[in-house]
């Protein structure tokens, strides 16, 4: 179970970012919830920008929490607020996500019992964020989807919040963790000993691995496949690496 919850804010569907806490809150056992934002401009100009999504969020919560007291409320109690706020807000430039993990550091959060969730980041920055903290071997790294049946709107004539998602005995989302993709895991674990090039590669495995996964769920499945394909010729590649040095050594003993 996690203690610590890191959500990137950088989309507007202020529904989705609720629903990530909902499900955190009950399900992930989070306790402490940090809100990162882009390093922008002036501190005036950034605390005004995060503060406002951060205030659209708790608007969400605010308006469902009296409906489903039973739900939200839970979520209401750990949601930072007021003064708190201040100390639950870090600001990165997105192009270089590992300076957070140095800010996590320096708060004692980097560990396993943090989820670094990235449902609201763009592809190319999820996987930018993914890299950096698998490469460390800490926290996980948390992606909120809606099953296919949700998208259908000749189907589904529910709302796509928390409470219309979750039943007794079947939910209509899934939150996964990327750290235990078998692509991204394999690809992490090789990447520990490898020569420059053959790490280079691994890395860029690494990288359209969590692409793959991250459009696993979508319509983008041709993408899917051709970058499971890059993974597999990328990792082979290091498996042939790994052959030709052990062939070098065998000859060098003779």
């Amino acid at each position: 179970m996690a203690h610590n919850l890191v959500i990137f804010i950088q989309s507007t569907n202020y529904s989705t970012y609720v629903n990530v806490l909902t499900h955190c809150v009950r399900h992930e056992g989070v306790k402490n919830i940090y809100f990162v934002g882009k390093e922008q401009g002036g501190r005036a100009n950034r605390q005004a920008e995060l503060g406002d999504h951060i205030g659209q969020i708790k608007a969400i919560l605010n308006k469902y929490i009296h409906e489903y007291p039973d739900i939200y409320q839970s979520v209401s109690d750990v949601f930072p607020d007021g003064d708190a706020i201040e100390n639950r807000v870090m600001y990165v430039e997105f192009s270089q996500p590992q300076r957070l993990i140095s800010q996590l550091k320096a708060k004692g959060l980097l560990d396993r019992q943090l989820i670094v969730d990235i449902t609201g980041c763009g592809k190319r920055l999820a996987s930018d964020i993914a890299t950096s903290f698998m490469a460390k071997g800490t926290a996980k790294i948390g992606h909120f989807d809606l099953h296919d049946i949700v998208h259908d709107r000749d189907v589904w004539t529910k709302s796509k919040m928390y409470h219309d998602l979750f039943e007794e005995y079947t939910t209509h989302y899934h939150y996964d963790d990327l750290t235990d993709s078998g692509v991204t895991a394999a690809s992490i674990d090789q990447l520990k000993g490898q020569g420059r090039v053959v790490r280079l590669l691994l890395i860029l495995a690494l990288i359209l691995g969590i692409v793959a996964a991250l459009l696993a769920n979508s319509d983008q499945n041709n993408l899917a496949a051709i970058a499971s394909i890059f993974v597999a010729a990328a990792t082979s590649l290091g498996l042939v690496e790994d052959s030709l040095n052990i062939a070098e050594r065998i000859r060098n003993r003779k």
